[in-house]
């Protein structure tokens, strides 16, 4: 096993939000002797990776959210983030996924709650995402040109 700190993300997208809020951190932290994997589901290698960190980015599936508690128990940090403000009654009308996140509002705050810590983009997200997450800090995105 690795002394390197591992830290896994699982991504709720791999367009621009997984971009700038995993891949490109992920490969500054690899650049810093860290271990990163990126992940769009969790299957018997990414358990046996045993992440120390795990960043769950966007995520509402129940069925990953099991997987928060799971790390939790093994000692794990459990972080949930997101650089967008995804309660229903916020997003505009004419954002195609607005009826996906309408309908699983209630999962996305149980997983915000489970997680031990939320990052979000900027002080007004913490502002209302702190109601459900205590932990909650501010992360900026960054280009890959901006270190981190």
């Amino acid at each position: 096993m690795s002394n390197k700190l591992r830290v896994l993300s699982c991504l709720g997208d791999r367009s621009g939000c997984g971009f700038y809020r995993c891949f490109i951190p992920a490969k500054e932290l690899n650049n810093l002797n860290y271990e990163c994997k990126l992940t769009t589901y969790i299957n018997q290698e990414i358990i046996q990776f045993d992440p120390d960190i795990i960043i769950f980015q966007r995520q509402f599936d129940p069925k990953v959210k099991e997987y928060v508690n799971y790390w939790k128990s093994k000692g794990k940090v459990t972080i949930y983030d997101t650089d967008d403000l995804l309660l229903g009654e916020y997003i505009p009308l004419t954002n195609k996924a607005r009826h996906v996140y309408i309908k699983e509002r209630h999962n996305m705050i149980s997983f915000m709650k489970a997680c031990d810590f939320m990052t979000v983009t900027t002080e007004s997200l913490k502002n209302i995402y702190s109601k459900f997450n205590k932990h909650c800090f501010v992360l900026p995105n960054r280009s890959e040109s901006t270190r981190l």
